[in-house]
């Protein structure tokens, strides 16, 4: 069985939300709230700008072109900075070039494989950009990391959504809807997928 049509829609939606809360958290680590939650669970995403750019070049806003040349020039000093690659990741967010977030985000991975939070904003990417294997891969990874609640969603959500793994989105729906880290609303979207799974 499948969602609503309106499924997809809001869990995009609550995906960028989700991205909007991971953020907040600190500078390194700043992503939104989870729908495919976007969001860690203390973690905002930068915002996208009110009038989207793609790429790079002529069409990017000299603000962020400005900003990307800085993080370059310090990436420059130390490819391996895990801290310099999650802030490019922000900006090419910002700058609606969830591509040349991804490549930042892959490499962050690969410096420091421990952080849920690059697994995480890179499940949602790869969402975003309907690479739901590798999606679910991402969330995969960021769920051995830590317990998280909108990790656990969002991976229940691509499993009954996107790759017919029904008993396995259950199981994640079960764990989030009795789990007292989840926020009220999460729990309830969680029983109600539940439901829809039974």
């Amino acid at each position: 069985m499948h969602a609503a049509p309106l499924s997809r829609r809001l869990i995009i939606l609550l995906l960028c939300a989700g991205i909007a809360a991971m953020f907040a958290g600190s500078f390194a680590h700043r992503l939104s709230n989870p729908s495919l939650i976007k969001s860690v669970a203390s973690r905002q995403a930068g915002q996208a700008s009110s009038t989207p750019q793609q790429g790079m070049g002529k069409n990017m806003d000299p603000h962020v072109m400005e900003k990307v040349s800085d993080l370059m020039s310090a990436l420059k000093a130390n490819p391996n900075d895990f801290s310099t690659r999650m802030a490019l990741a922000e900006v090419f967010m910002e700058a609606q070039d969830p591509s040349s977030a991804i490549l930042h985000l892959q490499k962050a991975t690969e410096i420091r494989p421990e952080s849920h939070e690059a697994h995480y904003i890179l499940g949602v990417l790869r969402y975003e950009l309907d690479l739901f294997e590798e999606s679910a891969q991402s969330f995969e990874r960021a769920l051995k990391l830590e317990e998280d609640p909108g990790t656990m969603f969002n991976l229940g959500i691509i499993y009954h959504e996107h790759l017919n793994r029904g008993e396995e989105a259950l199981a994640l729906f079960q764990r989030v809807a009795a789990s007292a880290k989840a926020p009220q609303e999460l729990r309830d979207r969680a029983k109600a997928m539940a439901r829809e799974q039974k």
